[in-house]
C-alpha cells in the first residue's frame, strides 16, 4: 500500500534501509537521475544515511547515471521496514534555482565591478584634469582619444576638438609630421623605440600656429592586442626663455666687467699712473742735482711731492668708485649715508642696523647707487626715499622718487638692465614700478644665506 501512495508522488522519492542502500524508488526519482526504470536504482547507495531516527533537510549533489551532479534540496524522515529501520527520502530539482542564484551573484558582481571600475575611472579622470602637465592619449592608429584641461591650455585646443584627430595634424609642427609619422609606423610594425619611456625636449604646435618647446615623456597603455599610448607635456618655454636670459645676462655681465676694468686701466694710465711716473722722474732729476745744484734739487722735489699727492688723491677716488672703503669698514647703512649725503636731492633713509653679507651689501649699495643717480639725472624729482629691510631669509631693497616717471630699461646697456644683472647674480629679482601718482619705484629682493647657529650679527 505505501509503495502503491509513493509511485503516484510526482516528486522524486526512494525508500532506503539502515545501510543506505535504495530499497524503493518512484519513476519520478528514476526520470531525474536519468535511469529507465526505478527499478535500476534498487540496491544502489542512496548517498544518504539515516541521521539516528530524526527528520532531517539539507541540500546536496545526487550522482545521475551519466555521472553527472545533480543539486538537489532533500527531506528525510524515519520509517519502519519489515526488516529494520529505514527512512523515505524525497528530492527536488534545484538546478534552475542554484542558476538563478549564480546568475544573481555573478550579477552583483559584474556591477559592483562595474561600480568600482566607475569610481576608479572617475578618480583617475579627476587627477589627470589637476594635472598641471598637458595629458594625451592616442590609439593604435595615432588618433587622439583623450586630453585633458592642461593640454587644452597648453595647445590652446578644447578637447572636443582634439578627440578623433590625427596627432601629427594638430599639434606636432609640420617640419617633424614625417619623422614622427615614420617613427610611430617603425614602433606599430617591428616594436623598435628611440622615445618611448624617456624624457625629451622637443617643439610643439599650438592651434594658433605657433610652435613652442616642450619636454615630453610617452608610455604605452592598453593591451597587446590594442595598444594605446599616453603622451605626459610640460610646456618649457619659460624655462628656455629664462636659460636664454641668464645667458644674456651672464654675457652683459663679462662685457660690463671687460669695460670696468678697460675704464681702470684708463684711469689709472691717464691719471694717477701719469702723477707718479712724473714724480718718479723729478726725484731722479733731483737725485743727480742734488751735489751741483741743490736749489734746483729741492724744487724738483717739491713738484715730486705734489704730483706724488696729486697721484694719491685720484687712487682714493678711482678705488672709491669701485668699492667704498667706508662700505667695508662701517657698512650699508654708513656708505649710503655718505653717498645720499653729496646728492642734490634730499633722499630719506630707511635702513637696517645689522651688518648684511659682504656680497649683499656691495650690491644693494651700488644698486641704491646706480638709482639714485638716475634719480637725480632723469626724474626731475623733489626728493627721493630709500628702504632697506632683512628677515633672515631676504633682503628687499626699495627706492622712490616723486619725479615724472617712466624709468624703463631701454637697452642691454642700459644701467637699469645692469642694475637687473647684478641682482640676478645673486639669484635676485628687480622690478620697476610706474604708481598712478607719479614717480619711479625700484624693488629688489635678494635671498640671504643661512647664517650657522652662533653666527648672527657678526660682522662679514
Amino acid at each position: 500500500m505505501a509503495s502503491s501512495i509513493l509511485e503516484r508522488v510526482v516528486q522524486p522519492v526512494w525508500v532506503i534501509d539502515e545501510a543506505g542502500l535504495i530499497r524503493f524508488a518512484n519513476a519520478s526519482a528514476a526520470t531525474a537521475l536519468g535511469y529507465g526504470h526505478a527499478s535500476d536504482l534498487l540496491g544502489k547507495p542512496s548517498h544518504q544515511t539515516i541521521r539516528h531516527g530524526q527528520e532531517f533537510h539539507g541540500e546536496d549533489y545526487l550522482v545521475r547515471r551519466d555521472g553527472s551532479l545533480l543539486p538537489v534540496e532533500f527531506w528525510s524522515a524515519p520509517i519502519d521496514l519489515p526488516d529494520g529501520r529505514g527512512a523515505v527520502v524525497s528530492f527536488a530539482d534545484v538546478s534552475e534555482r542554484r542558476r538563478t542564484e549564480q546568475a544573481l551573484a555573478e550579477r552583483e558582481v559584474a556591477e559592483a565591478r562595474a561600480a568600482e571600475l566607475t569610481a576608479s575611472e572617475a578618480r583617475l579622470r579627476a587627477i589627470l584634469e589637476a594635472a598641471h602637465d598637458g595629458v594625451i592619449s592616442i590609439d593604435q592608429h595615432a588618433r587622439i582619444t583623450y586630453g585633458n584641461t592642461s593640454a587644452e591650455r597648453i595647445f590652446g585646443y578644447r578637447a572636443d576638438e582634439l578627440i578623433g584627430q590625427e596627432m601629427a595634424e594638430v599639434i606636432v609642427p609640420p617640419s617633424l609630421r614625417e619623422a614622427h609619422r615614420a617613427g610611430f609606423s617603425r614602433y606599430m610594425t617591428t616594436g623598435e623605440s628611440r622615445i618611448l619611456d624617456r624624457r625629451i625636449e622637443i617643439t610643439a604646435l599650438r592651434a594658433d600656429g605657433s610652435e613652442f618647446p616642450v619636454e615630453l615623456t610617452i608610455t604605452r597603455a592598453g593591451l597587446p592586442g590594442s595598444p594605446g599610448f599616453i603622451g605626459y607635456v610640460r610646456d618649457i618655454t619659460d624655462r628656455h626663455r629664462a636659460a636664454q636670459e641668464l645667458m644674456v645676462s651672464r654675457a652683459r655681465l663679462v662685457t660690463a666687467s671687460d669695460a670696468a676694468r678697460q675704464r681702470v686701466t684708463r684711469d689709472l694710465h691717464d691719471g694717477a699712473q701719469q702723477r707718479l711716473v712724473s714724480a718718479i722722474i723729478g726725484l731722479q732729476l733731483a737725485q743727480r742735482k742734488w751735489v751741483s745744484e741743490p736749489r734746483r734739487a729741492r724744487e724738483l722735489v717739491d713738484l715730486a711731492l705734489i704730483d706724488a699727492t696729486h697721484g694719491m688723491d685720484e687712487l682714493r677716488e678711482l678705488v672709491a668708485g669701485i668699492h667704498p672703503a667706508i662700505l667695508t669698514q662701517r657698512g650699508l647703512s654708513a656708505a649710503l649715508a655718505a653717498l645720499t649725503g653729496r646728492l642734490p636731492v634730499p633722499v630719506q633713509l630707511d635702513l637696517p642696523r645689522d651688518r648684511l653679507p659682504a656680497p649683499i651689501e656691495a650690491s644693494v649699495y651700488f644698486f641704491c647707487a646706480e638709482a639714485l643717480t638716475n634719480v637725480v639725472k632723469h626724474a626731475r624729482a623733489s626728493s627721493a626715499w630709500v628702504k632697506v629691510t632683512a628677515d633672515g631669509e631676504r633682503c628687499a631693497v626699495e627706492v622712490r622718487d616723486d619725479g615724472i616717471g617712466g624709468a624703463q630699461p631701454r637697452s642691454d646697456s642700459s644701467g637699469l638692465t645692469g642694475l637687473r644683472d647684478r641682482i640676478g647674480a645673486l639669484n635676485g629679482i628687480m622690478s620697476i614700478v610706474a604708481p598712478a601718482e607719479g614717480g619711479t619705484v625700484l624693488h629688489a629682493a635678494i635671498p640671504l644665506p643661512r647664517t650657522p647657529a652662533g653666527e648672527a650679527g657678526q660682522m662679514p
